[in-house]
């Protein structure tokens, strides 16, 4: 931790002539500032916006995802960068999706049961049949002048030896070499007195989706 005091004066802008001029005291005191903003940043998977003092301590406001352009005098360059876990795994999945292909991350999240209050961990598999009993919410609807009978929102896979339905996960390589887990979505929409609405692609469809592997999930 570090000691803020207020005696402690340090410019705001630290270039090599301002470093020299510091106190042994100063100099400590960057140092030992410079570790507790590294720990907040978490190894460069947070962008740490401000910072103030926090007792013995530092409190920070950081963000896990962010994109950022460099500006060319009074314009931003047109290359991006892009910073965190989620918003990597986004780009990793952008680029390899197929034009109007659907893809859901392999993923886990705390959620409330609505019945009975208790928090669990909820993967992919269970998010997506959460997503199906809200979709049933828009039954009735007029979509294209046809009322909407129901909604069906799986991610796809095949049929098994044993008679069951396996929903594939596939493993993509980004050009970093890291791997990311998806799984591909479809949406079938059913309407009275109209033709079916089929939104992206069955997974007999993806003959030209790259990925590493895949297995069931």
């Amino acid at each position: 931790m570090i000691d803020l005091k207020s005696d402690v004066v340090i410019p705001t802008v630290l270039d090599q002539r301002r470093l020299d001029s510091l106190t042994a005291n100063h100099r400590a005191f960057v140092d030992k500032l410079d570790q507790e903003l590294h720990l907040l940043r978490g190894s460069g998977r947070k962008i740490i916006l401000a910072w103030t003092g926090d007792g013995q301590g530092i409190r920070g406001l950081g963000i896990p995802h962010y994109e950022f352009f460099h500006s060319e005098g009074l314009s931003p360059t047109v290359y991006s960068y892009i910073v965190g876990d989620v918003t990597i795994e986004f780009a990793c999945m952008i680029d390899h999706d197929l034009p109007g292909q659907i893809l859901v991350g392999d993923f886990g999240v705390d959620m409330r049961e609505r019945d009975t209050g208790e928090i669990r961990r909820i993967r992919t598999t269970e998010f997506i049949e959460h997503t199906r009993q809200s979709l049933s919410n828009l039954e009735g609807i007029v979509l294209s002048g046809e009322n909407v009978e129901t909604i069906q929102c799986y991610l796809t896979g095949e049929r098994l030896d044993s008679g069951g339905f396996g929903v594939k996960r596939y493993v993509l390589r980004d050009k970093h070499k890291r791997t990311r887990q998806v799984c591909n979505a479809k949406v079938n929409i059913y309407r009275s007195g109209g033709t079916p609405i089929y939104l992206r692609f069955q997974s007999g469809n993806l003959q030209q989706f790259k990925f590493v592997s895949e297995e069931y999930v």
